[in-house]
């Protein structure tokens, strides 16, 4: 949201291993950044617990439906991967993601188009929180 003061919360009891994260509006063919933690204030970024290590999913979806309630994609693939370790800094730090080639396919109608790709996000470990057990993710952005 463009807003470091903001998180994304993983909603288990614990620590978050194993939540996922899926990142829809964003440009996977320009660098990423990423602010691992909840950079509200020094303070709460160190008494919240902050993802260590993480798993990058290149996940590719059909062209979408609409319906009154937004957008759906189908067909939903992962296809490239990679983990990846994260500093412990109350900041924004370069987020790698696994390379891959932009395809196309043909839809219902004949035409031509271009697949949908999202980047998703697995918390494999964390640097755990002073306080609270809550993993948060600021910012992911290019």
């Amino acid at each position: 949201d463009g807003d470091s003061k903001t998180a994304w919360v993983e909603g288990a009891k614990d620590y978050g291993v194993g939540e996922l994260m899926i990142v829809s509006c964003i440009d996977l063919k320009k660098p990423l950044q990423i602010w691992a933690g909840y950079g509200k204030s020094p303070a709460i970024f160190t008494q919240n617990s902050r993802p260590k290590r993480i798993k990058t999913l290149i996940i590719r979806g059909d062209n979408p439906g609409f319906t009154q309630n937004g957008t759906w994609y189908y067909n939903l693939q992962v296809i490239k991967q990679a983990e990846i370790d994260l500093k412990d800094v109350n900041g924004f730090q370069p987020l790698a993601i696994p390379k891959f080639d932009v395809s196309k396919y043909t839809d219902n109608n004949q035409n031509v188009t271009e697949y949908n790709y999202f980047l998703g996000i697995v918390i494999l470990d964390v640097y755990k929180g002073t306080k609270y057990s809550d993993t948060c993710i600021s910012e992911i952005k290019n």
